[in-house]
């Protein structure tokens, strides 16, 4: 009978727990964007159903996630926003603050959609490290051209931390389009001029003077 085999394994080296360490922190990262647009697409639906005054949301639910992509999604929130802001003398206004935020959303796209197409990847074996990028049989010439210039390919914690707190911050703008909705069906164009910084010293713009936005019956 043999006697016992003997098994030495390498012992985990800092490099080694900084890498597990870094590993971890990327998958967390990848939930917490999965999170936070989740946020945003609820924030959106309550913002469609404000303009098309659904209480509920249940129309406004069924009308937004019918397409797939968030793309489309978005497309409808804002062609039903600007409808119903046309009508209002602060319609430019909040036209200009919307356009902001939805452009804000789009260059923030790029990291969900690397997020939700994307693969853990190690580089430089044990010890080496850990990054999120598209799959590696993609063949994405934008990971080796990162490594020829001596630069990190595709995403770490820090970057999905950042994007993270950047999306979370305009997913709470949002809410201050539904908060303009309300105004423009209760009539109060002083208040929403108010809100968007039109008023000063409490005298009204000039080419505002007098415009009230009628009160739907």
């Amino acid at each position: 009978m043999s006697g016992p085999i003997s098994v030495t394994s390498r012992p985990i080296s800092d490099d080694d727990r900084r890498q597990l360490k870094e590993q971890e922190a990327i998958r967390l990262g990848v939930a917490d964007v999965t999170f936070a647009w989740a946020d945003v697409e609820n924030r959106l639906v309550v913002l469609l159903s404000k303009v098309i005054r659904d209480p509920q949301m249940l129309l406004a639910s069924a009308i937004y996630f019918a397409p797939s992509g968030i793309e489309v999604r978005t497309t409808i929130v804002d062609c039903a926003l600007r409808r119903l802001v046309s009508s209002s003398p602060a319609g430019p206004l909040i036209i200009k603050e919307w356009k902001s935020l939805l452009n804000r959303l789009k260059h923030l796209r790029t990291v969900r959609n690397k997020v939700a197409h994307g693969q853990m990847a190690i580089f430089g074996g044990r010890g080496g490290y850990a990054r999120l990028t598209s799959p590696i049989f993609k063949m994405d010439d934008n990971i080796m051209e990162s490594i020829t210039k001596g630069q990190k390919p595709g995403l770490g914690s820090n970057e999905l931390k950042n994007s993270v707190a950047s999306v979370i911050e305009a997913s709470t703008e949002i809410q201050k389009f539904s908060d303009y909705v309300d105004l423009i069906y209760s009539g109060d164009s002083a208040t929403l001029l108010q809100r968007l910084g039109s008023l000063k010293d409490g005298s009204r713009s000039p080419d505002l003077q007098g415009t009230q936005t009628p009160k739907e019956p």
